[in-house]
């Protein structure tokens, strides 16, 4: 469970497991290909467990939600609010102004390592990336490839970039990265950095 408070909201987030193939969702959840080391809180890992094996009775999925709403609503009628258009409207622009920016989803991020690798027709490369406040401090690229430039000045290029594909894409995309490791386009090397 996720929680955020300000002096006059909060928001809790959670998921909860009703019937989920938990050794799927452990290998979905661990990447093999990437680490990323957060200096954020870290989570504490809890036992899971289907919602359904703890029910003292076997129940659909509908009829947990009539159940969990019911408790919630301590056995009285749930009352729905139908969004209006303009609601909708109201939402979009809520969202555009504020929610689909930049800075709220990726400025304000704690900051993180990267550490991602590969193996291309010119050779390993190996990428460390720090980033803070969602833009790249730090870069760090090793690897068997060789290339007629040195790679110091790519990651000197990289550095204050904000953390995100299309970001990334646009500070690449007059870099002649064949320069760097032989050959390599910008969507492959974005791949590997992202």
């Amino acid at each position: 469970m996720l929680q955020y408070a300000s002096t006059r909201r909060m928001f809790s987030h959670g998921t909860l497991l009703f019937d989920t193939d938990l050794g799927e969702m452990l290998r979905a959840i661990n990447p093999r290909r990437m680490q990323i080391e957060s200096k954020a809180v870290h989570s504490v890992r809890s036992a899971v467990a289907n919602i359904r094996e703890l029910l003292p009775r076997d129940m659909t999925l509908a009829d947990l939600r009539t159940a969990l709403l019911h408790g919630i609503f301590g056995g009285e009628t749930v009352r729905t609010y139908d969004l209006t258009g303009a609601d909708w409207l109201a939402i979009e622009d809520i969202a555009e102004r504020r929610y689909r920016l930049w800075s709220w989803n990726y400025g304000r991020s704690p900051q993180f390592n990267v550490q991602k690798s590969a193996r291309f027709p010119a050779g390993k490369i190996d990428a460390r990336i720090d980033v803070d406040e969602g833009r790249v401090r730090a870069i760090r690229l090793f690897g068997d490839f060789s290339g007629r430039r040195d790679v110091a000045e790519l990651e000197a290029h990289l550095m204050g970039v904000p953390y995100d594909r299309e970001r990334l894409g646009a500070a690449l995309a007059d870099v002649e990265l064949n320069d760097y490791f032989g050959a390599m386009d910008v969507g492959t090397f974005i791949d590997l950095l992202y």
